[in-house]
């Protein structure tokens, strides 16, 4: 409520430059979106994949034109990568482009011509009056400006900080934390290297001067690797750029839209945070009937873990905190249930 309030407050303030002319009235209420997103059902079901299906199939029994654009695997013997198949899934209509993602550096992980080539022919078939990017990995972060440069309205909803790094989740592979984009650092983090120096290597970017020089001496055999280091402080400003296109921005999280404003000043005249909303993710309620809820008659207290086991989800803390119980004798007194793919790789 004192965000809402806040927001209204700080809007109602605003410079007039920041306010936008008024729209004209659809003849009708009906409007064409084309979701884009980097793994759709029944390929993977992870959360934004799920969102997105949930969302698209919501928009649809409005009485909305909707389609998908996604990414697909495939194996040797399958279709050409970049080539796009159009079929259903659940009485959705889904373009899957195939990508293997078998990327020949590091640049064609967020710049691919021929996936935004793809994109463009699907562009040209479906005129949609919206494309909504739920992500924007395994694709191309020019697929905003190709839908911009055709006068079609754009929105990226931001699930987590691809657009900040280069790993998603900015967490470095020895499981620490960076509080943000590390700049030079990146290069260690995403290489795998001196994970140690990875500040030292942030702070060569301030003090300027032979960066790469500097880095390389930290990586063995970085001097082979200037493409590689260009690319990547190239990605530092071209992706949050390609957020920053798009007509409107949505963070299903106000700790998420905080950080991607902190970092406003990768992207020329920074993130505008009047275009860039919080807008908690919903969830299917229709499908799911509630079970009759009654006391464990033995008298344990039910715990429930819900998530793809991978360590920063937390299931971890919870099978730890169930260890610390027995030990104390407790053992018996909780329960826990784990619900969650598990992937050691």
């Amino acid at each position: 409520r004192r965000a809402a309030f806040e927001g209204l407050l700080e809007g109602g303030h605003a410079a007039a430059s920041v306010s936008r002319a008024a729209t004209a009235a659809r003849a009708s209420g009906a409007i064409k979106v084309l979701y884009v997103v980097h793994g759709f059902p029944p390929d993977t079901w992870a959360g934004t994949e799920v969102y997105t299906l949930g969302l698209a199939r919501g928009l649809a029994a409005r009485g909305h034109e909707v389609a998908v654009f996604t990414r697909t695997p495939a194996g040797p013997d399958g279709p050409a990568d970049f080539s796009v198949e159009e079929g259903t899934f659940e009485e959705l209509r889904v373009w899957r482009m195939t990508h293997r993602l078998e990327h020949p550096d590091l640049r064609a992980s967020y710049e691919q011509p021929a996936a935004e080539a793809a994109f463009a022919r699907v562009l040209a078939t479906e005129q949609p009056d919206v494309v909504h990017f739920q992500h924007l990995i395994h694709t191309s972060a020019g697929l905003v400006d190709i839908a911009r440069r055709r006068g079609i309205a754009t929105v990226v909803t931001c699930h987590d900080y691809w657009a900040l790094c280069s790993r998603v989740q900015m967490i470095r592979p020895d499981g620490s934390i960076c509080p943000t984009n590390m700049g030079s650092g990146c290069y260690l983090c995403v290489k795998e290297k001196g994970l140690g120096q990875v500040e030292r290597a942030a702070a060569l970017d301030r003090a300027g001067g032979a960066v790469f020089e500097a880095v390389a001496g930290l990586v063995k055999g970085a001097s082979h690797r200037a493409d590689e280091y260009t690319a990547l402080r190239a990605r530092e400003r071209a992706v949050p750029t390609a957020y920053a296109q798009a007509d409107l921005r949505i963070s299903p999280s106000r700790f998420l839209r905080d950080k991607y404003l902190e970092h406003s000043h990768l992207v020329e005249g920074g993130f505008d945070p009047h275009t860039f909303l919080f807008s908690d993710n919903g969830m299917r309620t229709d499908h799911v009937e509630a079970l009759a809820k009654a006391p464990d008659a033995g008298g344990k207290v039910r715990f429930g873990f819900v998530g793809s086991l991978v360590w920063y989800k937390g299931g971890e803390v919870l099978v730890e905190a169930m260890r610390a119980l027995e030990a104390r004798g407790l053992g018996e007194r909780a329960h826990l249930n784990v619900y969650g793919g598990f992937d050691p790789e």
